[in-house]
């Protein structure tokens, strides 16, 4: 009974890595994407510093400070927040009286998340400061805002979000 209920564990212990090793992936993906977003919206600010005559370290320096310091700020917000939600989560589901405690490797965790986005905003703000300052121009969109269509979007796909997460509060 003790060797079946080893090779279970070792079978659940596979499993929620490689689930874990998913989500990992899954969430440097979308810190990419809003990293690389975030420097490409500052683009045309960047193009205008290069026609000032910034130069090497200044323009990067001018194109990297906002993502690295909202990456900064995210580490401790989301540390923070990911403590509250666990204490939140073992008062309502666990015998009172046992300690949540957060343990070094999540934040080594948390440090390996701020170097995948420090290393998705190099990727990033080499793509945006080596591009020529008419290049910069051309991929630069026109159009203020993106228009009623993307808003509509984002609100039912932000509906359907919160929906599947009381669903699943709601089944335990």
């Amino acid at each position: 009974v003790l060797d079946a209920a080893g090779r279970e564990h070792h079978l659940i212990n596979v499993g929620t890595l490689l689930v874990i090793l998913q989500l990992a992936l899954l969430a440097w993906l979308v810190l990419f994407q809003v990293v690389s977003n975030a420097i490409e919206a500052r683009g045309d600010e960047i193009a205008m510093a290069k026609l000032r005559g910034y130069r090497g370290w200044a323009t990067l320096r001018f194109g990297l400070g906002e993502p690295l310091v909202l990456l900064v700020l995210a580490v401790p917000c989301g540390i923070l927040a990911a403590v509250g939600v666990t204490h939140l989560y073992a008062a309502a589901v666990l015998v009172a009286g046992i300690p949540v405690l957060v343990p070094w490797s999540a934040l080594w965790v948390a440090l390996i998340a701020f170097a995948g986005g420090l290393i998705a905003a190099v990727l990033a703000a080499h793509r945006t400061l080596t591009r020529s300052v008419l290049d910069q121009w051309r991929h630069t969109d026109r159009r203020p805002g993106h228009g009623r269509l993307a808003l509509v979007i984002d609100v039912v796909l932000a509906a359907a979000a919160i929906t599947g997460v009381v669903i699943l509060r709601r089944s335990h």
